[in-house]
């Protein structure tokens, strides 16, 4: 009986990287920067072998890992949310308006920072945009 077994992947590129850049909890925030670079290098530098694929994903993962533990990312404001919705549906101010039954120049003053959303304002985009009420922060 012959058994078949699936060839091992050449995992040279790995180790080439690994020997560049070791696979090591990152310390601090100047390592964060350096293993980015790393990352950065690696997603502009062409195809990927298995190798460097697994090579991307380990140092992914433990870039992760620090920024989830000492790298807060604030919520956006309100603005910044309503911006970023309309942005990627896109949506004009007018069409917003018409589909809302918010007035386009009460969007305007909202985008513009002249006027804050008012909870009604905020149930009507959130129903439209298809989040909920809570991603508005209502100030």
């Amino acid at each position: 009986m012959v058994s078949k077994t699936k060839p091992q992947p050449s995992f040279d590129s790995y180790l080439e990287r690994v020997r560049a850049f070791p696979l090591v909890s990152i310390r601090n925030m100047r390592h964060l920067h350096e293993a980015q670079q790393v990352v950065d290098s690696l997603l502009t530098g062409g195809p990927l072998d298995e190798g460097e694929e697994l090579y991307l994903e380990a140092l992914s993962d433990l870039i992760a890992l620090y920024e989830s533990q000492h790298v807060p990312i604030s919520a956006p404001d309100d603005v910044e949310l309503l911006k970023h919705l309309m942005d990627s549906q896109p949506i004009s101010q007018r069409q917003l308006a018409l589909a809302t039954g918010i007035q386009k120049s009460t969007i305007s003053e909202i985008l513009s920072r002249k006027r804050k959303l008012t909870r009604a304002q905020i149930a009507r985009l959130a129903d439209h945009f298809g989040v909920e009420q809570g991603a508005f922060r209502y100030t």
